[in-house]
C-alpha cells in the first residue's frame, strides 16, 4: 500500500511539474504572439496614416494653383452647404467641395447674404493651407481638422446660386442639418435661452456667451458636451417604445431599421462626436454578438471598437478626446 502511495504521489508531482512547463511555455507564446501583433499593427498603422497624409498631398496639388504661398486668393469653386453656424464674428459653413468631392469649412461674413443649407453655390473664396506643425500648446490645425474630416478652410467672398448634382450620402447629410436648423428656429420661438437643445445636442454655439460663462464658473461645462449617455437614453427609450407593442418579426424587423436610423441621424446631428460613435458602435456590436450566441468580453468590444474608430479616422489619435471617452467607459465599467 505505501509503495502506491509513493508512486501516486509521484506520478501527481510529475503532473503537475508537466504542467507547469506547458503552461509557461504556452504564456512565452502568448507573449511573443502579443509583441508580434503589436509590431504588424505599428507598421500597419504607419501606413495608413502615410496614405491618408498622401491623399491630402494630393488634394493640396490639386486646388492650390500658387504652391509657394499660405493662401491662395479668388479661388472659384462648386460647393454645397451641409451645415452652418454663427461664430462670434463670422458665419461658419461646413461645405462640400463638388468636383473635388471633399469637405471643408468656408467662413463668411455676418453681413453677407444668407446662405442656405442644403443648396449649391458657385463660391470665390481665399483658401488657406493649413498649418502642420504643433504650436507651444501642443495644438496642430492640420491635425485638428483632418480629425473632423475637414480638409481645407477659407474665406468666403462671394456666393453665387447654381445647381449641380450632389451624392446621395452627401444631400442626406445636409437635410439632417437642414431639419437641425428648423427644430433650432421653432424651438426658439418660445424659449429665450434654448439651453436644453445645447445640453441635448451639444450645440455650445446656439447659447449665448453669458451663459456659457456661468456654465464655466459653476464648473458644469461638460454638461454640454455630447457623451455615450445621450445615446444609452437614446437606445432605453426606443427600447421601451419597442415593448410597448406586441408584434410579429415583420414588423420587429421594421422597428429594428427605424431605431438604427434613429441614432444614425442622432450621430450626424451631434457632427459624429468620437463619444456617440463609440456607444453607436458598442450597442450593435454587442447586440450582433448575443443574437449569435458569441461570448464576448466587454473590454473585447472596447478595443475592437477603438480600432474601428482609428481605421476610419487615424487623426483622432492626436486629440484627447478619443483616449477621456474610451478610458472613462473602462473605468465605469470596472469600478461599479
Amino acid at each position: 500500500l505505501n509503495e502506491k502511495l509513493k508512486n501516486n504521489i509521484k506520478t501527481k508531482k510529475e503532473y503537475f511539474l508537466r504542467k507547469e512547463i506547458y503552461l509557461t511555455d504556452y504564456m512565452i507564446k502568448i507573449r511573443l504572439i502579443d509583441i508580434l501583433v503589436f509590431i504588424l499593427s505599428t507598421i500597419f498603422f504607419v501606413i495608413y496614416i502615410n496614405y491618408f497624409e498622401f491623399k491630402y498631398t494630393k488634394f493640396k496639388e490639386k486646388i492650390f494653383l500658387q504652391k509657394e504661398n499660405s493662401i491662395t486668393e479668388n479661388l472659384e469653386k462648386n460647393v454645397y452647404i451641409i451645415s452652418k453656424k454663427e461664430g462670434e464674428y463670422n458665419k461658419i459653413y461646413t461645405v462640400y467641395l463638388i468636383n473635388e468631392k471633399t469637405i471643408g469649412e468656408i467662413y463668411g461674413s455676418k453681413k453677407s447674404k444668407d446662405i442656405n443649407i442644403g443648396k449649391t453655390y458657385k463660391v470665390k473664396m481665399n483658401l488657406k493651407n493649413l498649418e502642420d506643425e504643433f504650436n507651444p500648446k501642443g495644438f496642430s490645425e492640420k491635425k485638428y481638422y483632418l480629425s473632423k474630416f475637414k480638409q481645407f478652410k477659407a474665406k468666403g467672398i462671394e456666393f453665387k446660386d447654381n445647381k449641380l448634382k450632389i451624392p446621395i450620402h452627401i444631400k442626406v447629410l445636409g437635410n439632417i442639418y437642414k431639419l437641425k436648423e428648423k427644430i433650432y428656429l421653432n424651438y426658439a420661438k418660445y424659449i429665450k435661452d434654448i439651453i436644453s437643445l445645447g445640453i441635448t445636442l451639444g450645440d455650445k454655439e446656439i447659447l449665448k456667451k453669458e451663459v456659457l460663462e456661468d456654465f464655466k464658473r459653476l464648473n458644469i461645462y461638460h454638461i454640454l458636451s455630447v457623451s455615450g449617455m445621450h445615446i444609452s437614453i437614446l437606445i432605453f427609450i426606443l427600447s421601451n417604445f419597442k415593448k410597448t407593442f406586441k408584434t410579429n418579426n415583420l414588423f420587429n424587423y421594421i422597428l429594428e431599421v427605424i431605431n438604427f436610423i434613429v441614432l444614425l441621424s442622432f450621430l450626424a446631428l451631434t457632427a459624429f462626436s468620437v463619444s456617440t460613435i463609440r456607444a453607436f458602435f458598442m450597442f450593435y456590436l454587442n447586440k450582433i454578438f448575443k443574437t449569435l450566441n458569441i461570448s464576448v468580453r466587454f473590454i473585447d468590444i472596447l478595443s475592437f471598437v477603438f480600432i474601428l474608430n482609428v481605421l476610419i479616422n487615424p487623426y483622432t489619435i492626436f486629440f484627447a478626446g478619443i483616449y477621456l471617452s474610451f478610458l472613462a467607459v473602462c473605468t465605469i465599467k470596472h469600478t461599479f
